[in-house]
């Protein structure tokens, strides 16, 4: 299953992912802090491992960047929930 978690900050949305992961048993990656980890300057490595999250068969990601290479994650999410 692969769940798309956007919206707003502070709404809820790494809390919803965390529970919903855990009740799953999927794995949940928090954009804001892959994104943090990999730095926000480097676009084509950030977009280069969404690209290869999305192909994973089950994923949780949560962040409110959607506007951030999003048609990878909408073209590959079962669910998308908008916060």
């Amino acid at each position: 299953m692969r769940i798309m978690i956007c919206g707003d900050a502070a709404s809820g949305k790494s809390h919803f992912a965390k529970k919903l992961g855990a009740i799953l048993g999927i794995p949940v990656i928090h954009l804001d802090q892959e994104m943090m980890r990999i730095g926000r300057e480097h676009r084509n490595q950030i977009t280069a491992y969404i690209e290869t999250i999305v192909q994973q068969p089950d994923w949780i990601i949560d962040g409110n960047a959607f506007g951030k290479d999003k048609e990878a994650r909408i073209r590959s999410a079962d669910h998308i929930f908008i916060f």
